[in-house]
């Protein structure tokens, strides 16, 4: 009887502190239910050798982590920051860390150009245009397409036509034969933009005087069609031999 009036007491005990315990939760809970931590925004990126070591050097793991943490940084506990509020000198750098760790890879160019390059506050695309221009230069198969989306966001986003065009000469600087012509054309289209339809008609034109026969014959059709309906007027038109089969 005893030890059974001891084990009961020993139970109630316990009861207790644990109703003590929950109570005590709930208390907590209701009070932190609707704290947050607070947003720092997109932290710097830390040192290449640093971070890599906290992968124990696996720089493949490195870079897919690091893309990972791109896309989430706004987006964690329950928090949705918009694009626009980004520190965007970081997210730079986290996107040339991730390209010093896979320098083949598309994937951060591609949040670069799609994902960050939505960002509301406009003139914070500045390094992320920085990072396509780098990226775009770097001789890899096709990286060329990412400085094409540089010149997109600077002409459009941006609305600052110098850096467009200076994107654009760039771009046309790369071509080699058997590349799309359209990288030649790039600062044609922007001066045309720019209302320099001359500089435009004067590249236009050398571009097909110079290349035509590396060129693929609907790439051509192109130029002319461009060079006839949208650089020159109906008068213009008539007296260039470019035009004489063009409707």
């Amino acid at each position: 009887m005893k030890l059974y009036t001891q084990t009961f007491k020993d139970h109630k005990i316990v009861f207790i502190f644990f109703l003590f315990f929950i109570i005590c939760q709930a208390l907590f809970s209701s009070k932190i239910q609707y704290e947050r931590a607070n947003w720092s925004n997109v932290p710097q990126a830390p040192a290449r050798t640093g971070y890599i070591a906290s992968f124990l050097g696996d720089e493949t793991l490195a870079h897919r982590v690091l893309g990972n943490l791109l896309q989430n940084f706004g987006g964690s506990g329950g928090r949705f920051v918009a694009i626009g509020d980004y520190d965007m000198e970081n997210v730079a750098e986290w996107l040339y860390l991730g390209n010093s760790l896979d320098p083949k890879s598309e994937y951060l160019p591609f949040l670069a150009a799609y994902f960050f390059g939505a960002s509301q506050d406009k003139e914070k695309l500045r390094p992320i245009i920085a990072y396509l221009e780098e990226v775009g230069t770097s001789g890899g198969k096709e990286k060329w397409r990412w400085l094409v989306q540089g010149v997109i966001l600077a002409r459009f986003e941006l609305k600052d036509t110098e850096l467009a065009l200076r994107l654009a000469n760039k771009l046309a600087s790369l071509w080699r034969p058997g590349m799309p012509a359209m990288m030649v054309q790039m600062p044609a289209f922007v001066q045309l933009g720019m209302g320099e339809k001359e500089a435009s008609y004067q590249i236009m034109t050398e571009l097909l005087r110079e290349e035509a026969e590396n060129m693929h014959p609907n790439e051509v059709n192109f130029v002319v069609d461009y060079i006839c309906t949208r650089l020159l007027t109906e008068t213009q038109k008539e007296s260039d031999p470019l035009c004489v089969d063009v409707p």
